[in-house]
């Protein structure tokens, strides 16, 4: 495995399958400290969760609408909903940085929200009296009482069971990710693939496909940021040196005060709403059409009639991996920022292979479940010792050289314990083989790619086990 004399715009243009330009990382972080809450911070540099992208033009520009789309976009979800369950994935997936700058997201956007509510009731007397009923019955939601009944009071019940019943999914969809990455949910079918139907009433088909856009989402940003980042989030937002970071972090309230001095700022942010699609269109140049337009665009333009490629955005956004079809449940254009991830991704594996960067042996390998995936009660610990260890003996035998083992065993880790991965011994080897900007290129490519292969939730056919089939088949 030779090192890449490849260029982030040498990938992008080999990447691109259609004539549109990418945006330059310059105006990709114009958008994001545009347009998202944080985008100050997260728009320099390139050690923060979403400016690591920056390595690849197109990738960062890519990323950057699908979490504009899935996240900051306003949806069926409220905002505040959509940050608690970010952050209930982070807690899962052990991401302290992301559980730490979600949680301070969740709460300024739980502010705008009530904020906004108060300020929709016109008469200063009864702004209190029926906020504080619905409050505390959003707080109390089995008690009866006299503003039980009020449709204030109604409404916010109905929220609070909405929210939980929406975090109580998201748990469930990340038991079965759990569960996918064991030989213990290879070896057997799990009942509890199918979702009691009784619990979740009051969640729409629509909350169920961005309950599951959002678990995939932040399964992949989780993966990326814990192998590429670390842990510290003064690190990341405001390039506190590391030593500094932890002992800051590390002191009793110093994270809470963080936590209320930043949500406090951004509650204004939070006011402001974006349309689906309108991020993207102002960065990508791509437009939305009207329903009556897009039905006669799907016969006109669907691949079986046209020479469009895969990511010409007047082809159906239906034309998804079959495990990842109920995204357009979701919203068309959080279909669309999906499929121009997974387009990417298979694109960057083909250019990867033609210019020597992975070998299709080693990814056949890599793709063996019967023998590439860990057993069930392996602790962290000892999962690093089962990918350095039994793996790498198994490895060299696929391995055209000792610089191939070593990414091997990088992307292993990066599926498996992603938090091994952050200045570890066979990352400094693999940054040496490949230089830091392609070793960073082939750990985003396969954190996607790992991902997705195991989105849950999303089945055309509601069916949790078909996320098993490449998307690169």
């Amino acid at each position: 495995m030779k090192k890449s004399s490849l260029s982030a715009s040498s990938f992008s243009s080999h990447n691109s399958s259609d004539h549109r330009r990418m945006p330059k990382a310059s105006a990709t972080r114009k958008s994001i400290a545009k347009n998202f809450e944080l985008g100050c911070a997260a728009a320099r540099g390139n050690r923060n969760p979403i400016s690591l992208h920056s390595v690849d033009e197109e990738v960062f520009a890519l990323v950057w609408t699908w979490i504009a789309e899935t996240l900051v976009a306003e949806t069926s979800l409220c905002r505040s909903s959509k940050e608690a369950i970010t952050e209930l994935i982070s807690q899962h997936n052990d991401c302290p940085l992301c559980e730490k700058a979600h949680r301070i997201m969740m709460i300024a956007a739980r502010q705008a929200e009530i904020e906004g509510e108060m300020n929709t009731i016109k008469c200063p007397i009864r702004k209190s009296r029926q906020w504080y009923k619905a409050e505390y019955h959003q707080q109390h939601p089995t008690e009866g009482g006299e503003g039980s009944s009020s449709t204030c009071a109604g409404h916010a019940e109905d929220k609070a069971i909405r929210n939980t019943q929406a975090l109580e999914y998201a748990d469930h969809l990340l038991t079965l990710w759990q569960q996918r990455s064991s030989k213990l949910a290879a070896s057997r079918e799990d009942s509890s693939s199918v979702v009691d139907e009784s619990s979740d009433h009051y969640l729409t088909e629509q909350n169920k496909a961005e309950i599951a856009l959002l678990v995939l989402l932040f399964n992949y940003m989780n993966r990326v940021v814990s192998s590429l980042l670390g842990e510290h989030f003064s690190s990341a937002f405001f390039r506190v040196p590391t030593s500094a970071a932890l002992a800051l972090e590390s002191r009793a309230g110093f994270m809470a005060m963080m936590t209320r001095f930043m949500a406090n700022g951004m509650v204004g942010k939070f006011k402001k709403t974006h349309l689906p699609g309108e991020i993207s269109a102002a960065l990508l140049g791509t437009k939305t059409d009207r329903p009556e337009e897009r039905q006669e665009k799907e016969c006109r333009d669907h691949p079986s009639t046209t020479k469009s490629t895969p990511d010409d955005d007047n082809q159906p956004p239906i034309c998804l991996p079959r495990h990842l079809e109920r995204a357009t449940l979701a919203g068309e254009h959080c279909a669309l920022a999906l499929r121009r991830i997974t387009t990417w991704v298979e694109q960057f594996e083909q250019t990867a292979i033609r210019d020597g960067l992975i070998s299709e042996t080693l990814l056949r390998a890599l793709d063996d479940n019967s023998t590439m995936v860990p057993s069930s009660d392996l602790r962290a610990h000892r999962l690093v010792h089962w990918v350095t260890v039994t793996m790498r003996k198994r490895l060299q035998k696929s391995c055209r050289s000792e610089e191939d083992v070593t990414l091997a065993i990088v992307l292993l880790l990066v599926g498996y314990s992603p938090k091994s991965v952050f200045h570890s011994f066979h990352w400094d080897k693999l940054v040496e083989a490949q230089g830091e900007d392609t070793a960073k290129r082939l750990v985003i490519w396969w954190s996607l790619r790992w991902t997705l292969e195991r989105a849950k939730g999303l089945d055309g056919n509601q069916d949790d086990d078909a996320g098993d089939e490449l998307i690169t088949s």
